[in-house]
């Protein structure tokens, strides 16, 4: 006497076959590269990732810093490395403002990877010292203006020293806009 399968049962055993399939991968560890150095925002995030993944996956998940060139050295490091799913890239929009800043950043944004998921956003902020007597922005723009004769940001003398995160970050770019008024 034979059985029939239900249809259900029947519809479910492709379900089944899963598990052995995702088993199959990771068999070694993972790498994640990092374009900048240790300690900063993308490394803090990357190492909580990893963390994550190799809880998951049962697999080590090894974080490789490779800072330099606006992140082009770490970017381009990785867009060489074999595409088999064993070395990820946890960066910033930098990598994709460098391939227009830069004649060859030694990767395209475009061709070379595809994005897997947004883990975060990350606003950039004007700060003053606590003990300064700046409390606004409004104030900011005030008094650079009064004191430099209305170009704060170009004026060689009272300028204002706006800090970044270094060429192509965020903030560098930022920086000019709000200088010329835009």
């Amino acid at each position: 006497m034979t059985t029939a399968l239900p249809r259900r049962a029947a519809l479910a055993l492709p379900a089944l076959a899963l598990p052995a399939l995702a088993q199959s991968w990771p068999t070694r560890s993972l790498r994640i590269v990092v374009p900048f150095g240790p300690g900063g925002p993308t490394d803090v995030v990357a190492r909580i990732l990893a963390n994550g993944l190799s809880a998951a996956l049962g697999q080590p998940v090894v974080i490789e810093n490779r800072g330099g060139a606006g992140g082009n050295i770490g970017v381009t490091a990785a867009s060489r490395a074999p595409a088999d799913g064993y070395t990820l890239l946890v960066t910033s929009t930098g990598f994709v403002i460098n391939a227009g800043l830069f004649r060859n950043p030694g990767y395209d944004p475009v061709r070379d990877f595809v994005a897997l998921t947004e883990i975060g956003a990350s606003p950039d902020v004007f700060l003053a010292r606590a003990e300064s007597p700046i409390r606004s922005l409004d104030e900011l723009v005030e008094r650079a203006r009064a004191t430099a004769g209305g170009d704060a940001f170009h004026q060689s003398r009272h300028r204002l020293h706006p800090a970044s995160g270094g060429r192509a970050a965020g903030d560098h770019q930022g920086n000019p806009l709000f200088a010329g008024g835009q």
